[in-house]
């Protein structure tokens, strides 16, 4: 842990120094820390385990004139598991260095973006030595739109995970993706979609093909401002996901089908419900899972820069294997917000959440969420963004517990 401390002080030295150097007015760097406690119910619900974290990342970015612009951005994470030694094996320190460079140019008719990435990440385990492992990512992404007619994009990406204790787990990921929209009616109509194909030499794994098809129309009527509807399926793994890396790893098949539609009431009121219907048939584990969730949520905006929201979420999942994991959820949610544009924002959220488990009575939990954020910009060149949450599980038969977090970053420029 101490090395990637190291690593993480002498980078982001060297990196200050070189900012320092240059010319004023082109620099942008950004530095936050989190930490607290969470459990992975909320990364993937197949399991539970709670865990403390403490996460630091310092980033900078340069514009070079007059297209270009340069990222740098270094983190630094530490997770601690429960202390039950089935747990306890998942404890691991990250290092990361992410580096993009990128272009983009518009134009009244069309605009294009061009990008190349760079990733680094060292994933230590602190008591499963034959878990840690390097990864190294190169990847590109270009899309170009034409307004009013369509939109095409394609980016690929590889990765190199080597595990330094054991060279049996060493694996390579390719993956591209292709993406469109098309417009009609000038942009009142979209048809978008995506094919993303992935290759990892993990014979589990292999070479697998995710799909999306969606349709966004924008109707005007007096009650339905605008109707959308996706269909994806397709593969994947927990540690190969779009949106985030975690400790767990599956392969699963999946799919979704969600209906959304924007219905306003009146010129401060508006009602945005949506059903989703999911399911996920895993390879090797027994987790395999079909349900559906719907959610109807008004917003209310009484004055300019304030708004209000209550929201009804419901969800059923039906475990095949495991009958004690199929529940029914109900969550019930209040926000509130207030945003001076460049000057500050405030928002709170207060959510419920009942648990009832079809099959297990004595797992049914209660959960009550407070969420408070606050974004103050003290001049043009600095800004600061606090984030708190605090979690406390009511429990039918096991010990009542809370987890909390705290996000705090603060962005300069110069």
């Amino acid at each position: 842990m101490l090395t990637n401390i190291r690593k993480l002080l002498t980078a982001a030295c060297v990196l200050l120094l070189f900012a320092a150097a240059s010319r004023a007015s082109t620099w942008e760097a950004e530095i936050g820390y989190d930490y607290g406690t969470s459990d992975t119910i909320d990364e993937t619900d197949e399991l539970d385990v709670d865990y403390r974290f403490n996460e630091g990342f310092i980033k900078l970015r340069r514009r070079l004139p007059p297209l270009w612009e340069y990222s740098a951005t270094l983190g630094q994470g530490i997770r601690d598991y429960e202390e039950e030694e089935s747990e306890d094996e998942l404890d691991n320190t990250r290092f990361s260095l992410r580096n993009r460079l990128a272009r983009r140019e518009e134009s009244k008719k069309e605009i294009y973006s061009l990008a190349f990435d760079v990733d680094y990440l060292n994933k230590s385990y602190e008591n499963r030595p034959e878990y840690t492992y390097n990864k190294t990512g190169l990847g590109a992404s270009y899309w170009h739109k034409i307004r009013e007619e369509y939109k095409l994009g394609i980016s690929g990406k590889f990765e190199n995970i080597v595990y330094l204790k054991s060279d049996q787990r060493d694996e390579s990921v390719e993956s591209m993706k292709l993406s469109g929209e098309k417009y009609f009616f000038g942009e009142d109509l979209t048809l978008d979609g995506y094919s993303r194909l992935i290759y990892s030499s993990r014979s589990s794994f292999g070479t697998h093909l995710t799909n999306k098809l969606g349709l966004t129309m924008k109707i005007g009527a007096p009650h339905l401002e605008s109707l959308a509807c996706w269909a994806k399926a397709g593969f994947r793994n927990s540690r190969i996901n779009e949106d985030y890396e975690d400790d767990l790893s599956y392969d699963y098949f999946f799919s979704e089908i969600k209906l959304s539609t924007v219905n306003p009431i009146n010129d401060q009121l508006e009602l945005a419900p949506y059903i989703v219907s999911f399911s996920k048939v895993y390879a090797g584990e027994g987790y395999d899972n079909a349900g559906y969730e719907t959610r109807a949520m008004l917003r209310y905006y009484p004055v300019p820069k304030t708004s209000f929201g209550l929201s009804h979420t419901y969800r059923e999942k039906t475990y095949t294997n495991v009958k004690s994991l199929s529940s029914v959820k109900n969550s019930y949610t209040f926000s509130a917000g207030f945003r001076e544009r460049g000057e500050w924002g405030a928002s709170s959220r207060f959510t419920r959440a009942f648990y009832q488990y079809t099959d297990a009575d004595e797992k049914n939990e209660i959960d009550s969420i407070v969420t408070v954020e606050l974004d103050k910009y003290l001049n043009k060149e600095l800004s600061a963004h606090v984030r708190g949450q605090y979690k406390y599980k009511d429990m039918k038969e096991e010990p009542d517990f809370s987890l909390s977090r705290w996000d705090i970053s603060a962005a300069y420029r110069w």
